[in-house]
């Protein structure tokens, strides 16, 4: 794991929250909750074009204030966790140079990664998705009065969302993306500002309102390969950096990480047997078929490969609530779109130690 210990004298916060004209109240309850942060509402400039993010967030990133040295975006459909304020300030402090991203969506590659830390105990990862998830995003302040510029001048700016923009804006300036373990914000049911809703239910990789937020800002330093589950295809692969750390992570066989760690296809067969297929009865719809139950079972036996890596005491980290709480979401984050949102709803805030 590493940390960051080059700190500001002083941390300035100025923030903003995005929202659609219909949307205006929801956005101002919101700002209420948070008196100290002081919210500006960044309103959709063009409301009766189809819904999108990237006109909000444009606008949103330019609402910093001439004082701040670091800039928070976020979504009308958020919910901050009871500490966000308080510890918001020591974790722009620690890490001052870095974007911090406070949700993670629970099928995203970066869910993986975060469970992969939680069972390390680790305060923060690498966000390891092709995109940034920005419903609840800090920049540095002057990466944040760029991102206007960038996306006016950015040639798919017609067709691209924040979030993949955000992803190309970041890496150009060489900024790097954090999110904390557990997540320090959680998506709110209902219809998604962004116009996501064809995505499935989209709820954060673990997020515990009654559980205090961790200090730690150790980031922890992922193992050659991460594993990751497409909720779109329904099928496990991972994800590495095969060359340069600084490389972008790209797509290879979940079989090349199991061989990584001895476990041919005729070893990951025979654990799929004796685990059998523990997933519930769909009681109001057929659910997910065996071969996309048996993909997910893939995953997690990659995942357990993946923490083994870490040399870590398996048993005393699955104690961890933030563990449990981080891979009870793997079942229902990857395969959401294949379970009604009810049964996901249904499903153990905790795996059992």
């Amino acid at each position: 794991m590493d940390g960051n210990t080059d700190r500001p004298a002083v941390t300035r916060m100025s923030a903003a929250i995005m929202t659609h004209p219909t949307r205006i109240e929801q956005a101002a309850r919101l700002a209420t909750k948070h008196p100290a942060l002081n919210f500006s509402i960044a309103c959709d400039p063009e409301p009766g074009q189809p819904r999108g993010s990237l006109r909000t967030s444009r606008l949103a990133w330019s609402q910093v204030a001439a004082h701040a040295t670091h800039h928070l975006v976020i979504q009308d459909d958020v919910l901050l966790h009871p500490d966000f304020d308080p510890v918001l300030e020591a974790a722009v402090s620690a890490m001052p140079d870095r974007a911090i991203a406070f949700f993670s969506e629970w099928g995203s590659q970066t869910s993986y990664a975060i469970r992969l830390g939680a069972l390390a105990g680790a305060g923060w990862v690498e966000a390891v998705d092709w995109y940034v998830p920005s419903l609840a995003l800090v920049l540095p302040a002057d990466a944040a009065r760029e991102f206007d510029s960038f996306a006016e001048n950015h040639r798919f700016r017609s067709k691209i969302e924040d979030d993949d923009l955000l992803y190309e804006f970041l890496r150009e300036l060489g900024i790097q993306t954090v999110i904390p373990v557990p997540n320090w914000a959680e998506h709110a049911d209902g219809p998604s500002l962004a116009g996501n809703d064809s995505h499935g239910l989209r709820k954060a990789t673990v997020f515990l309102p009654e559980v205090g937020l961790a200090r730690n800002p150790e980031i922890l330093c992922a193992p050659k390969f991460i594993p990751s589950f497409s909720w779109v295809g329904g099928f496990p692969y991972a994800i590495g950096k095969p060359g340069n750390p600084h490389d972008r992570w790209s797509r290879i066989p979940i079989e090349e990480l199991l061989l990584e760690h001895g476990l041919d296809s005729a070893r990951t067969n025979e654990i799929l047997r004796e685990a059998g297929r523990p997933l519930p009865n769909e009681a109001d719809g057929p659910g997910p078929d065996a071969r996309r139950i048996d993909s997910m079972a893939l995953c997690a036996i990659a995942l357990g490969a993946s923490a083994a890596y870490l040399d870590l005491d398996i048993h005393a980290a699955l104690r961890s609530p933030v563990a449990q709480g981080a891979l009870a979401t793997m079942v229902p984050g990857g395969l959401r779109r294949h379970f009604r949102p009810g049964t996901c709803r249904r499903l153990p805030s905790r795996c059992p130690p």
